[in-house]
Protein backbone atom coordinates (compact mmCIF):
# COMPACT_ATOMS: atom_id res chain seq x y z
CA UNK A 1 0.00 0.00 0.00
CA UNK A 2 1.13 3.52 -0.98
CA UNK A 3 -0.35 6.32 0.47
CA UNK A 4 0.47 10.08 -1.01
CA UNK A 5 0.20 12.69 1.86
CA UNK A 6 -0.24 16.35 -0.39
CA UNK A 7 0.91 19.31 1.25
CA UNK A 8 1.01 19.36 5.15
CA UNK A 9 -0.86 16.35 6.69
CA UNK A 10 -1.56 16.13 10.61
CA UNK A 11 -3.30 13.23 12.23
CA UNK A 12 -4.74 12.15 15.44
CA UNK A 13 -4.78 8.76 16.85
CA UNK A 14 -6.67 7.66 19.62
CA UNK A 15 -5.34 4.40 19.82
CA UNK A 16 -2.19 2.96 18.22
CA UNK A 17 -0.90 3.24 14.56
CA UNK A 18 1.00 0.33 12.26
CA UNK A 19 2.85 1.02 9.18
CA UNK A 20 3.19 -2.84 7.94
CA UNK A 21 6.05 -3.84 6.77
CA UNK A 22 5.98 -2.85 2.57
CA UNK A 23 3.50 -0.31 3.32
CA UNK A 24 4.60 3.49 2.48
CA UNK A 25 3.03 6.80 3.40
CA UNK A 26 4.81 9.53 1.08
CA UNK A 27 4.61 13.18 1.09
CA UNK A 28 7.67 14.11 -1.43
CA UNK A 29 7.63 16.81 -3.39
CA UNK A 30 4.04 17.84 -1.28
CA UNK A 31 6.23 20.89 0.13
CA UNK A 32 6.33 24.55 -0.99
CA UNK A 33 6.62 24.66 -4.92
CA UNK A 34 9.85 25.98 -6.56
CA UNK A 35 10.78 29.72 -5.66
CA UNK A 36 8.22 29.69 -2.64
CA UNK A 37 8.69 28.73 0.92
CA UNK A 38 10.52 30.73 4.26
CA UNK A 39 13.46 29.77 2.56
CA UNK A 40 13.36 29.08 -1.05
CA UNK A 41 16.38 29.03 -3.64
CA UNK A 42 16.89 32.07 -5.26
CA UNK A 43 16.01 32.29 -9.30
CA UNK A 44 18.34 33.14 -11.97
CA UNK A 45 20.42 31.48 -14.29
CA UNK A 46 20.18 28.67 -12.22
CA UNK A 47 18.28 28.08 -9.40
CA UNK A 48 19.84 27.72 -5.55
CA UNK A 49 18.35 24.42 -3.25
CA UNK A 50 15.88 25.08 -1.34
CA UNK A 51 16.22 25.24 2.76
CA UNK A 52 14.58 23.31 5.53
CA UNK A 53 16.89 21.93 8.35
CA UNK A 54 19.96 22.62 6.57
CA UNK A 55 21.12 25.03 3.94
CA UNK A 56 20.50 24.68 0.46
CA UNK A 57 23.23 24.85 -2.11
CA UNK A 58 24.21 27.74 -4.16
CA UNK A 59 23.35 27.62 -7.96
CA UNK A 60 26.13 26.98 -10.09
CA UNK A 61 26.59 30.60 -11.08
CA UNK A 62 26.46 31.90 -8.05
CA UNK A 63 23.18 32.03 -7.57
CA UNK A 64 22.18 32.09 -3.81
CA UNK A 65 20.26 29.18 -1.76
CA UNK A 66 17.65 28.85 0.65
CA UNK A 67 18.57 29.39 4.44
CA UNK A 68 17.70 26.79 7.58
CA UNK A 69 14.59 27.34 9.34
CA UNK A 70 11.76 25.79 11.46
CA UNK A 71 12.26 24.40 14.69
CA UNK A 72 15.29 21.19 15.45
CA UNK A 73 12.65 19.97 18.20
CA UNK A 74 9.23 20.91 17.40
CA UNK A 75 9.06 21.67 13.33
CA UNK A 76 6.06 22.21 11.50
CA UNK A 77 6.97 23.45 7.78
CA UNK A 78 7.24 21.39 4.92
CA UNK A 79 10.63 21.96 2.76
CA UNK A 80 10.72 25.35 0.85
CA UNK A 81 11.24 25.32 -3.34
CA UNK A 82 14.26 25.25 -4.77
CA UNK A 83 14.98 28.49 -7.27
CA UNK A 84 14.16 28.46 -10.61
CA UNK A 85 16.80 28.41 -13.61
CA UNK A 86 16.35 30.24 -16.76
CA UNK A 87 15.29 26.74 -19.03
CA UNK A 88 13.53 25.26 -16.19
CA UNK A 89 11.70 24.96 -12.95
CA UNK A 90 13.07 24.23 -9.13
CA UNK A 91 11.89 21.31 -7.57
CA UNK A 92 9.37 21.55 -5.09
CA UNK A 93 10.20 20.81 -1.10
CA UNK A 94 9.34 17.64 1.07
CA UNK A 95 5.97 18.33 2.75
CA UNK A 96 4.88 17.49 6.23
CA UNK A 97 3.81 14.20 8.26
CA UNK A 98 3.08 14.92 11.35
CA UNK A 99 1.14 12.19 13.65
CA UNK A 100 -0.04 12.56 17.25
CA UNK A 101 -0.78 9.01 18.41
CA UNK A 102 -1.89 8.15 22.42
CA UNK A 103 -0.61 5.30 22.77
CA UNK A 104 1.77 2.78 20.03
CA UNK A 105 3.30 3.85 16.95
CA UNK A 106 4.78 0.82 15.11
CA UNK A 107 6.54 1.27 12.04
CA UNK A 108 7.88 -1.04 9.84
CA UNK A 109 6.96 -0.04 6.41
CA UNK A 110 8.65 3.20 5.01
CA UNK A 111 7.76 7.29 5.50
CA UNK A 112 9.16 9.36 2.98
CA UNK A 113 8.57 13.70 2.63
CA UNK A 114 11.90 14.19 0.11
CA UNK A 115 12.25 17.18 -1.98
CA UNK A 116 12.14 17.32 -5.56
CA UNK A 117 14.97 17.48 -7.93
CA UNK A 118 15.23 20.27 -10.05
CA UNK A 119 14.25 19.88 -13.78
CA UNK A 120 16.88 18.84 -16.59
CA UNK A 121 17.15 20.60 -19.49
CA UNK A 122 19.11 20.13 -22.63
CA UNK A 123 20.22 24.17 -22.87
CA UNK A 124 21.25 24.12 -19.22
CA UNK A 125 20.03 26.91 -17.03
CA UNK A 126 18.14 24.47 -14.93
CA UNK A 127 16.50 24.77 -11.21
CA UNK A 128 17.67 23.92 -7.84
CA UNK A 129 16.25 21.06 -5.72
CA UNK A 130 13.61 21.47 -3.39
CA UNK A 131 14.12 20.83 0.91
CA UNK A 132 13.75 17.71 2.35
CA UNK A 133 10.54 18.37 4.20
CA UNK A 134 9.59 17.17 8.33
CA UNK A 135 8.30 13.95 9.67
CA UNK A 136 7.43 14.51 13.13
CA UNK A 137 5.97 11.60 15.34
CA UNK A 138 4.04 11.99 19.05
CA UNK A 139 3.47 8.36 20.77
CA UNK A 140 3.06 6.80 24.17
CA UNK A 141 5.84 4.24 22.36
CA UNK A 142 7.66 4.41 19.16
CA UNK A 143 8.97 0.88 17.91
CA UNK A 144 10.01 -1.09 14.54
CA UNK A 145 12.22 -1.28 11.87
CA UNK A 146 10.89 0.90 9.35
CA UNK A 147 12.72 3.65 7.59
CA UNK A 148 12.54 7.42 7.60
CA UNK A 149 13.40 10.02 5.65
CA UNK A 150 13.45 13.72 4.82
CA UNK A 151 15.95 13.77 2.09
CA UNK A 152 16.77 17.34 -0.16
CA UNK A 153 16.30 17.09 -4.32
CA UNK A 154 18.73 16.93 -6.33
CA UNK A 155 19.92 19.75 -8.28
CA UNK A 156 18.61 20.27 -11.61
CA UNK A 157 21.37 18.77 -14.73
CA UNK A 158 22.38 20.50 -18.00
CA UNK A 159 21.69 17.77 -20.52
CA UNK A 160 23.28 19.71 -23.58
CA UNK A 161 26.53 17.80 -23.29
CA UNK A 162 28.90 21.22 -23.96
CA UNK A 163 26.85 21.54 -27.30
CA UNK A 164 25.17 25.11 -26.23
CA UNK A 165 26.33 28.75 -25.68
CA UNK A 166 26.03 29.68 -23.13
CA UNK A 167 26.43 27.25 -20.56
CA UNK A 168 24.61 28.44 -17.49
CA UNK A 169 25.37 25.32 -15.31
CA UNK A 170 23.55 23.79 -12.85
CA UNK A 171 20.83 23.74 -10.11
CA UNK A 172 21.72 23.43 -6.47
CA UNK A 173 20.91 20.80 -4.25
CA UNK A 174 17.94 21.23 -1.66
CA UNK A 175 18.75 20.78 1.98
CA UNK A 176 17.82 18.33 4.13
CA UNK A 177 14.74 18.33 6.14
CA UNK A 178 13.76 17.66 9.69
CA UNK A 179 12.57 14.25 11.91
CA UNK A 180 11.44 14.44 14.97
CA UNK A 181 10.12 11.59 17.26
CA UNK A 182 8.63 12.36 20.31
CA UNK A 183 7.65 9.54 22.42
CA UNK A 184 7.87 7.94 26.46
CA UNK A 185 9.94 4.82 24.99
CA UNK A 186 11.01 4.92 21.85
CA UNK A 187 13.83 2.05 22.34
CA UNK A 188 12.78 -0.51 20.28
CA UNK A 189 12.89 1.11 17.14
CA UNK A 190 15.89 0.32 15.19
CA UNK A 191 15.93 2.73 12.83
CA UNK A 192 17.56 5.32 13.70
CA UNK A 193 21.16 5.72 12.48
CA UNK A 194 19.32 4.47 9.11
CA UNK A 195 16.84 7.57 9.19
CA UNK A 196 17.91 10.23 6.33
CA UNK A 197 18.24 13.87 5.93
CA UNK A 198 20.82 14.38 3.36
CA UNK A 199 21.17 17.30 0.86
CA UNK A 200 20.61 16.94 -2.33
CA UNK A 201 23.55 16.68 -4.54
CA UNK A 202 24.35 19.81 -7.22
CA UNK A 203 23.06 19.32 -10.44
CA UNK A 204 25.59 16.83 -13.22
CA UNK A 205 26.63 17.90 -16.68
CA UNK A 206 28.64 20.56 -18.53
CA UNK A 207 29.43 23.91 -16.83
CA UNK A 208 29.82 25.16 -13.43
CA UNK A 209 28.46 22.94 -10.92
CA UNK A 210 25.79 23.63 -7.88
CA UNK A 211 26.72 22.38 -4.50
CA UNK A 212 25.02 20.24 -3.00
CA UNK A 213 22.71 20.51 -0.40
CA UNK A 214 23.30 20.80 3.56
CA UNK A 215 22.29 17.75 5.81
CA UNK A 216 18.93 18.20 7.93
CA UNK A 217 18.47 17.58 12.08
CA UNK A 218 17.05 14.20 13.16
CA UNK A 219 16.23 13.86 16.74
CA UNK A 220 14.90 11.36 18.86
CA UNK A 221 13.44 12.74 22.52
CA UNK A 222 12.20 10.90 25.47
CA UNK A 223 9.18 12.50 27.61
CA UNK A 224 8.36 12.32 30.74
CA UNK A 225 6.18 9.10 31.58
CA UNK A 226 3.51 11.31 32.83
CA UNK A 227 3.15 13.72 29.33
CA UNK A 228 0.40 13.14 27.23
CA UNK A 229 1.39 12.64 23.65
CA UNK A 230 -1.66 13.67 22.02
CA UNK A 231 -1.43 17.62 23.85
CA UNK A 232 1.89 17.68 24.49
CA UNK A 233 3.34 20.41 21.88
CA UNK A 234 6.45 22.34 24.16
CA UNK A 235 9.27 21.16 25.16
CA UNK A 236 8.51 21.21 29.08
CA UNK A 237 8.40 17.29 29.21
CA UNK A 238 11.21 16.78 27.36
CA UNK A 239 13.95 14.79 29.46
CA UNK A 240 16.37 12.76 27.00
CA UNK A 241 17.48 13.60 23.42
CA UNK A 242 19.44 10.87 20.98
CA UNK A 243 20.88 13.24 17.82
CA UNK A 244 21.68 11.75 14.39
CA UNK A 245 23.20 12.96 11.36
CA UNK A 246 23.08 16.35 11.27
CA UNK A 247 22.31 18.77 14.65
CA UNK A 248 22.35 21.89 15.19
CA UNK A 249 21.19 23.70 18.46
CA UNK A 250 19.07 26.76 17.73
CA UNK A 251 18.37 29.02 20.30
CA UNK A 252 16.10 31.50 18.92
CA UNK A 253 13.74 28.58 17.93
CA UNK A 254 14.04 25.84 20.10
CA UNK A 255 15.72 27.52 24.08
CA UNK A 256 15.59 26.78 27.10
CA UNK A 257 17.38 23.65 26.67
CA UNK A 258 16.90 21.00 29.71
CA UNK A 259 17.81 17.77 29.05
CA UNK A 260 18.94 14.89 31.19
CA UNK A 261 21.32 13.35 28.79
CA UNK A 262 22.34 14.19 24.92
CA UNK A 263 23.65 11.52 23.14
Amino acid sequence: MILTLEGAFTHTVTGNLVLEAGARVEANGQGYAGSTGPNPGCAGLNGGGGGHGGHGGAGGMGIQAGAFDDSGLLPTQPGSGGGHGASSPGGAGGGLVWFQVASTCQIEGTVEADGEAGVPHTAGGVGGGGAGGTIRFSCGTFSGAGSLSANGGNGGGDLSAGCCAPNNGTGGGGSGGRIVVRSIDHGLFSGKASARVDGGTGGTGPGIQGAAGGRGTIAFITLSALSDPLTTVTTAEDVDIEIYQGWRWEPSQDAPFNYNSVC
